[in-house]
């Protein structure tokens, strides 16, 4: 039987112990990580900026961000674990109007960000004192 050195050892489990913990954004070791197994990502951010965050998916999958800047100081605070990269888009960016767009092989080429989502309120453009006169029906959702 042979023996390393115990440098070479100490270096092998230096490595085994590196690839074993997953990726943190850079310059937000304290609250974010994310982890790519094929077309799934597992992730834990906490409070962690946007803007990062896309970096760090754009530069692992791929795909171009149009309107990063409409993000600019946007922190975001989420989990997920083996979520498929729509839907972890889809929750980080839910407080902004977006498009994803795909090419002919379903593959995702890019994400346009148009802004902030912004809040509103359905009515009804019937006055109330006619919808009085009218008796809902039942399972009617009420206004």
């Amino acid at each position: 039987m042979w023996s390393l050195p115990k440098q070479a050892g100490l270096f092998i489990l230096f490595c085994a112990l590196t690839s074993l913990f997953p990726a943190t954004l850079q310059g937000n070791e304290q609250k974010a990580f994310l982890t790519f197994s094929g077309n799934l990502v597992t992730g834990e951010l906490r409070e962690a900026p946007l803007n990062l965050v896309l970096n760090e998916l754009k530069g692992k999958k791929g795909f171009q961000v149009q309107g990063e800047e409409k993000v600019k100081g946007a922190t975001v605070s989420v989990s997920f674990h083996e979520t498929p990269l729509a839907t972890v888009l889809a929750r980080i960016l839910s407080r902004f109007n977006y498009s994803v767009i795909y090419d002919r092989h379903d593959r995702l080429v890019g994400v346009f960000i148009a802004g902030k989502a912004g809040h509103y309120q359905t009515r009804s453009s019937v006055p109330r004192s006619i919808r009085r006169h009218f008796p809902r029906r039942k399972g009617s959702l009420p206004n």
